[in-house]
C-alpha cells in the first residue's frame, strides 16, 4: 500500500535528487590545496647574497585527512540519493499501476508535474474541486492507500 504523504513527496524527491547530484559533483571538484612558504636562500655565485625564495607544495597529511572526509561525505550523499531514487520509483510505479486513466492523469498532473488544482481542472474540463474530489475519493478507498 502507498501512503498519500508518500505520493505527495514525488516532486520534492525529484528536486532533492537533482540537488544531491550537484552536491556530489561539487565534492568531486574540490581541488588539492597547496601551501606556500618563504625560505631563506642565497645566490648561486659569489658574492652569495642572502635572500628569500617562495616555495609551494602539498601538505600530504592534511590532504589525506581531507580526502577521507570528502569520500565519507560523498558516500553519505550517494546513499541519500539512492534512497530518494527508490522512493521516487516506488511512487511512479504506483501511479502507473492505477487502472483508471482519469485518476492516473490527475495524479500525473498533480504529483509528477506539480500543477495547481485550478490548472488540472482546466485540463480535465471541470472545476478545481471536482478534480480534487475525484482524486481524494480514489485515494481514500481502503484498498488503494493507507
Amino acid at each position: 500500500k502507498m501512503k498519500r504523504e508518500d505520493i505527495e513527496q514525488l516532486n520534492n524527491l525529484r528536486k532533492e535528487i537533482s540537488e544531491l547530484e550537484t552536491a556530489i559533483e561539487r565534492i568531486r571538484q574540490q581541488s588539492v590545496e597547496s601551501v606556500t612558504d618563504k625560505v631563506k636562500s642565497s645566490g648561486n655565485e659569489f658574492p652569495y647574497i642572502d635572500g628569500f625564495k617562495k616555495i609551494s607544495g602539498i601538505n600530504l597529511a592534511a590532504e589525506s585527512r581531507k580526502k577521507k572526509v570528502l569520500i565519507k561525505k560523498e558516500q553519505l550523499l550517494r546513499d541519500r540519493k539512492e534512497k530518494a531514487e527508490r522512493a521516487e520509483l516506488k511512487i511512479t510505479e504506483y501511479i502507473n499501476s492505477v487502472p483508471d486513466s482519469r485518476i492516473r492523469r490527475i495524479m500525473q498532473f498533480r504529483f509528477i508535474e506539480g500543477f495547481t488544482w485550478e490548472k488540472i481542472g482546466g485540463i480535465m474540463n471541470c472545476d478545481r474541486t471536482t478534480a480534487e474530489k475525484i482524486l481524494n475519493r480514489y485515494l481514500n478507498k481502503d484498498n488503494n492507500i493507507e
